[in-house]
């Protein structure tokens, strides 16, 4: 079994001091200086307006990253993303130290704190304001505290017991599924104290109900600020459960068409992830180290790793029904954060085997040389991997486009945003950065209509159209609205967002291209080639959407538009996967389609059909396909085509199923 030695901490405190600074420094050096996409939006307001976030609220982050708010340096958004870099340094320094007192030598916990500090996703999630480096830390901190306390003496266990019990509050009022999962991990570890525990449980409980205080402050902020709570105030014991037990994302959480087939396809993709987090070099090292773990020194330790690992991984692909898909990717990528934790100790473990066994076999090699040098290759290597993917300093993709929208509005205009990519960047941009302080910004998560909050899940679809369509009736400012705003009025469609027009008679549309809108996006496509998977397929859809806008101009062939700005801006608006699928859709339905030209769109769709972000999406390409057989009398292929659509999305609303019944 590893011996878990203790270490005085004021000794190995330039040590400490040493790895938050060097990776608050590489933060700083990555970190990008306003808002970005990701939950970022909306974590920078709730910090910036002390208020609740996304369900279950995370108040402790938001309470937290409040006080980086007030830091008289860069921008609000700069300072939040600070305060998870701060963060994130604390929790390496936690790994630091339990690494240290599991491998004595301190260049392993070297090894082991920078290596996660470096890793790919925790380090993406340092740099931006997330809540994932807070919970990696708290988790850290009962991890050690669970380590220490199995190791004391009885009368010293129960001092231990009550910080974990504290800290463990704590770590539910930041992120309680991902801690509930992680949860077996630290019982284990406990197992030596379980007669304590048990025995003194009582004497436990108010130490943990302290640690829970943040979901008081998160009752009192909805009331207090209720225009910038995600849903705004919390007045009974119902809406807190709703709110806090994430019911909104039960249906996310479950899909009608996910399978054992999804489960098994994001299990390999998380063995996939976890072998790039620390680069071709570190993968070696992490391999070895968990067969070395189980095979020489199987124990609680061995055990407890385990089960952390897997808790945030495989339990939660188990747990979850959700399809493996692009868009689940994205949301997924993040979650396993503490696994990596886990992979970094084990990485550090394949290390020293690797070193002991060279220095036993070969006595001229210094042993303590050796780990340095391996260490410095493994760390080297993870930063040289990861620094592209997470050098982010430059990175305004979603404040361009913010501006853009706000500063294309008519003055005095209302925005209504309800969407991932619009809301946040939106958002801040106008209520933190001051941009265009004429324009007032709603969304469906926070909205005031005639001076009263709605809240979006408590309204049945008729009723929400009824007060939209009597708040534009009754407003005498412009409205402009972006998508999920059901209405009855006319539309004049931007392609960034849509005005509601009371002059044209119901049911009719009008397409407008901007100038500025079409400078822009030359400028944001030829500026932006994003690799983060989030940002990538947010940037696919802003082009995609006015790729459609575009569409619907050439084939309407208004007068005022000419073919060959057309021409020009559909060649790189369309350029990505469902922008073709919007070509091909367009293509199908005008007869005077050249078969040459319809099988070009369907050769571009196939090469960009990884960048489809549902199920849904890469069905239509299927769909399409057999609506392209049948217009050419080729049934057999048609139905064949029909029936790989309905096994890619096997969903009543595909409408291969009704095409399959027609043949």
């Amino acid at each position: 079994m590893i011996a878990f030695k203790h270490h005085s901490i004021r000794q190995d405190s330039p040590h400490l001091v040493s790895v938050f600074l060097l990776l608050i420094l590489v933060y700083l050096w990555s970190m990008p200086g306003t808002v970005v996409l990701e939950d970022d939006g909306f974590f920078v307001l709730a910090a910036y307006f002390n208020s609740i976030t996304h369900p279950p609220g995370y108040p402790l982050f938001v309470m937290f990253s409040h006080l980086f708010t007030w830091l008289p340096v860069g921008s609000v958004a700069f300072r939040v993303h600070l305060a998870s870099a701060f963060l994130g340094g604390l929790a390496c320094v936690c790994l630091w130290y339990l690494a240290r007192c599991l491998f004595e030598d301190r260049i392993y916990a070297y090894a082991a704190a920078l290596g996660l500090g470096l890793s790919r996703t925790f380090w993406s999630q340092a740099i931006i304001a997330e809540v994932y480096t807070l919970n990696v830390l708290l988790f850290l901190l009962l991890f050690i505290l669970a380590l220490h306390c199995a190791a004391a003496k009885k009368e010293q266990q129960v001092f231990y017991c009550r910080w974990l019990a504290f800290i463990y509050g704590l770590a539910l009022s930041n992120h309680w599924p991902l801690i509930l999962l992680s949860t077996p991990a630290l019982l284990v570890l406990m197992w030596p104290a379980r007669e304590i525990l048990i025995r003194n449980i009582l004497k436990f409980i108010p130490f943990f109900l302290l640690g829970l205080l943040p979901y008081v402050w998160l009752v009192w902020r909805s009331h207090a600020v209720p225009e910038y709570s995600f849903y705004g105030p919390i007045q009974s014991w119902q809406d807190f459960w709703f709110y806090v037990s994430r019911q909104p994302y039960s249906e996310a959480d479950h899909s009608l068409t996910a399978g054992w087939l999804d489960k098994w396809m994001f299990s390999l993709f998380v063995l996939r992830e976890t072998a790039v987090q620390f680069g071709p070099v570190g993968v070696i090292f992490t391999v070895t180290g968990v067969l070395w773990h189980w095979i020489k020194k199987p124990g609680k330790l061995a055990l407890s790793m385990t089960f952390a690992y897997l808790g945030s991984t495989i339990v939660l692909i188990l747990i979850r029904g959700v399809d493996y898909e692009l868009f689940q990717r994205a949301l997924f990528q993040v979650y396993p954060l503490i696994s990596y934790v886990m992979a970094a100790l084990w990485a550090v473990f394949g290390i020293k085997f690797i070193v002991d066994q060279i220095a036993q076999k070969n006595r001229l090699v210094r042993q303590n040389f050796l780990a340095a040098a391996v260490t410095v290759l493994v760390i080297g290597g993870t930063f040289i991997v990861n620094a592209p993917y997470n050098f982010r300093r430059n990175d305004f993709m979603a404040a361009d486009y913010a501006m853009i929208v706000l500063n294309t509005l008519e003055p005095d205009a209302v925005f209504y945003a309800n969407a991932d990519n619009i809301d946040g960047p939106v958002r801040y941009m106008n209520a933190v950065e001051g941009v265009r302080p004429d324009v007032t910004v709603y969304t469906g998560r926070y909205i005031y209509i005639n001076d009263r909050l709605y809240r979006p899940y408590q309204l049945e679809a008729d009723e929400l159209k009824t007060l939209i369509n009597d708040f534009i009736r009754d407003t005498d400012r412009p409205v402009y609205y972006a998508n999920d705003f059901p209405n009855d009025y006319a539309q004049d469609r931007y392609g960034f967002y849509t005005r509601a027009d009371k002059k044209l008679p119901v049911g009719e549309e009008r397409l407008n291209i901007l100038p500025a809108h079409l400078k822009f996006l030359e400028f944001w496509a030829d500026k932006y080639s994003p690799v983060n998977l989030w940002d990538r397929m947010h940037y696919n859809l802003v082009l995609s959407d006015y790729c459609k806008l575009i569409l619907n101009a050439t084939y309407s062939e208004q007068d005022e538009i000419t073919p060959d700005v057309l021409k020009n801006v559909s060649d790189f608006t369309c350029a990505n996967y469902q922008g073709v699928l919007n070509r091909i859709q367009f293509a199908l339905n005008k007869p005077e389609t050249s078969q040459a030209e319809l099988d070009e769109y369907f050769r571009q769709a196939r090469e960009y059909q990884e960048q489809a972000i549902t199920k849904k999406d890469r069905a239509r390409l299927d769909y399409y396909n057999g609506i392209y057989n049948l217009r050419v009398d080729n049934k057999e292929s048609a139905r064949t085509n029909f029936q790989s659509s309905l096994r890619l999305w096997p969903h009543p609303e595909n409408p291969s199923q009704k095409m399959l019944l027609s043949l």
